[in-house]
């Protein structure tokens, strides 16, 4: 919570692996960043667009498709329709690829792990996201023909 510096250690990916948390929030020295959950549950792909976007780019493009239609999203019962998609994953990776299109601000780390400073994202731009990762999908999706 960057209102509060408060952290859930218990968050979905942190809470699979709190033992690799707390150690890459206890190393000195270590240039850390993180992806916070509260910033990119915003990057939301819908199905529509991202179907249109992927259909007809090839085999990758429809492995990608099937993924979608396919996946059994055991986390969570919300949206048995599949008609939008977080994109967790994407967001990390788009923001280490474009620094232009976030905001990082340093946080210090929890109460519990040893002080010092790191650097969590705290605004991702969506439509920037979504745009550059299509356009960089497809052009590669493009080369792979």
């Amino acid at each position: 919570d960057v209102e509060t510096n408060s952290y859930d250690k218990k968050e979905f990916n942190s809470g699979n692996d709190t033992i690799a948390v707390n150690l890459l929030l206890d190393t000195e020295g270590l240039d850390f960043n993180v992806m916070t959950a509260t910033t990119c549950q915003h990057l939301v792909f819908s199905k529509d667009e991202t179907f249109d976007q992927l259909r007809g780019k090839g085999p990758a493009a429809d492995l990608l498709l099937s993924r979608w239609e396919n996946f059994q999203r055991w986390w969570t019962d919300e949206d048995p329709g599949k008609k939008s998609w977080i994109m967790w994953d994407v967001a990390i990776i788009e923001a280490l690829a474009r620094p232009e299109l976030v905001v990082k601000k340093t946080f210090t780390t929890p109460e519990d792990n040893h002080k010092r400073y790191i650097e969590a994202y705290t605004s991702i731009d969506t439509a920037a996201i979504k745009k550059e990762f299509f356009l960089s999908v497809g052009a590669y999706l493009g080369e792979m023909r």
